[in-house]
This record gives structure tokens, C-alpha cells and sequence, in this order.
């Protein structure tokens, strides 16, 4: 960082990638990588901080809790933490967690994708439904929109799994998964 000219050590992005070398070196400090996320209003970096503890949930849960603000910030903090309380208080807790978010988040299908994964299957089953008539969702990753698709097959919705395709189809080459899933629901 020393080498990078002043000016240049001013930048937001320069400060946010040199802090993101600390958390990938393990030198991070979590009060430093808060208050640049809140300066910047940018809350990957909690998230990737929080990454480096993924075989210790309650360090995870803590932190987390600890900064509960960012629960309303980041989706993928508050899905990470919702993940990490249906895993140690269960499925339940990790819904009644979630739900009471759906004001925030309920136009990311991030969120309703989690949904169907913590709810009962003919509750999943209106939550698809709902999904599949909602069509404008946001949705931070293409990831979450295979995830979508396998839950559409895994619930025998192979209508839905190919529109679903088509879309994806039309926006971008298929990836591995698409192609294998399109495959198998070709032959139901």
C-alpha cells in the first residue's frame, strides 16, 4: 500500500480492495472493515471478513449480531446470518428470522429462494409460485437463479423449469447445471 501514490491511496475503491487484501491476509481489524463499509455504504466486505470464520458459525452469529444494523444493509450478510440460526436453533427460528426482514428484502429473490429452503413443502410450493408470477425480482448473482431452477425441478415444476431455461437461455449460454437439469427434465 506504501507504493500506491497518496492520491490514489484516497480513492474509495483503492481503499476497499487494500482493505479486502487484510481480510484475505488475516489482518484485518472488524471495527476498521465496519466503519469503511458504513463510510462507503458498501457491506461486501463485512460479508467476505465474515467468510474467513465459515467453519465457525457462532463466530459468525456473534459478529454478526454484534452489528446487527447490517442485517438491513446487505442481503447476503442477513441470508448468511439467517442461514447460520437455522443451523444452530433450527429451521423455524431461521424463518421467523427471515420473515421478519420481507419488508427489505422481499423484492431480492435471494430472499424467496432462502424461503422455499425453510419452509414446509406445500408452503415452498406457494412460495414458487409466487416467485414464478413475479417477474421483476433483483437478484445479486446468476447463482441465485440456478438455485431457483434446481428448486423448480426438485418440486417437479418442469413447466416452470423450462421457462425458466428460456429465460436464462435468451439472456446467456447455459451453464453446466442449466444444461444438466434441462437434460433431466427433457426425460420426466
Amino acid at each position: 500500500v506504501e507504493d500506491v501514490p497518496q492520491q490514489l491511496q484516497n480513492s474509495k475503491e483503492i481503499k476497499l480492495l487494500c482493505m479486502q487484501v487484510k481480510i484475505m491476509n488475516g489482518e484485518a481489524d472488524l471495527e476498521q472493515v465496519v466503519q469503511l463499509c458504513v463510510q462507503n455504504d458498501q457491506y461486501w466486505l463485512f460479508n467476505n471478513y465474515l467468510i474467513q470464520f465459515k467453519e465457525d458459525p457462532t463466530r459468525i452469529k456473534d459478529i454478526i449480531e454484534c452489528h446487527r444494523f447490517i442485517l438491513t444493509k446487505d442481503v447476503s450478510v442477513f441470508l448468511l446470518y439467517v442461514q447460520v440460526i437455522s443451523m444452530s436453533e433450527g429451521k423455524e427460528k431461521g424463518k421467523e428470522i427471515l420473515e421478519s426482514y420481507e419488508k427489505y428484502y422481499s423484492n431480492c429473490l435471494e430472499y424467496w429462494v432462502e424461503k422455499v429452503r425453510l419452509c414446509s413443502r406445500e408452503e415452498a410450493n406457494d412460495v414458487l409460485t409466487y416467485i414464478e408470477n413475479k417477474k421483476d425480482l433483483s437478484y445479486c448473482t446468476s447463482q441465485t437463479r440456478v438455485w431457483l431452477i434446481q428448486l423448480l425441478y426438485n418440486f417437479e415444476r418442469y413447466e416452470d423449469v423450462f421457462d425458466e431455461i428460456e429465460r436464462e437461455e435468451a439472456y446467456s449460454a447455459l451453464t453446466v447445471d442449466l444444461v444438466y437439469i434441462k437434460a433431466m427434465t427433457l426425460l420426466k
